[in-house]
C-alpha cells in the first residue's frame, strides 16, 4: 500500500514510519511537518543529492532528522540486528570547531 504526496507515492510502511519518527523526537506530526519529511524522503530516493534551504527556523533540521529516525525505523523492522545511522551534516562552523579542538590538543601537548 501507499500514499500519494504531492503527485508521488510513499510506501505505507514509511508513512507509518514518519509517524513513529515524529513520536520518538518528540515533535508534532503536524500534517505541513510530516508532508516535508515524505516530501524529503521522496526526492533522497530519485536524486543523488538534496538540499534543504529555507530560513531559519523553518524546520530543516527537524525534517532530516525525523527522516533518517524514521529509516532506521524501517531498517530495525527488516533487520533487528541492524545499526542504526545517524543523519549528519558538515558545515563550515563544525569543521572549525573540530580544527579548533585539534589546534587546542596540539598545544596542550606542546606545553606537557
Amino acid at each position: 500500500g501507499s500514499e500519494s504526496v504531492g503527485g508521488s507515492v510513499v510506501p505505507k510502511a514509511m508513512s507509518h514510519a514518519i509517524g513513529k519518527a515524529f513520536e520518538a523526537l518528540a515533535l508534532q506530526p503536524e500534517k505541513e511537518a510530516v508532508l516535508k519529511v515524505e516530501q524529503l524522503s521522496q526526492a533522497c530516493r530519485v536524486r543523488f543529492g538534496c538540499m534543504l534551504i529555507g530560513p531559519a527556523g523553518g524546520g530543516k533540521s527537524a525534517t532530516w532528522r525525523v527522516l533518517a529516525a524514521a529509516q532506521n525505523h524501517l531498517a530495525a523492522q527488516q533487520d533487528p540486528h541492524a545499526q542504526p545511522t545517524h543523519a549528519t551534516r558538515k558545515t563550515g562552523t563544525e569543521t572549525q570547531k573540530k580544527d579548533q579542538r585539534s589546534d587546542d590538543s596540539s598545544a596542550e601537548s606542546d606545553v606537557a
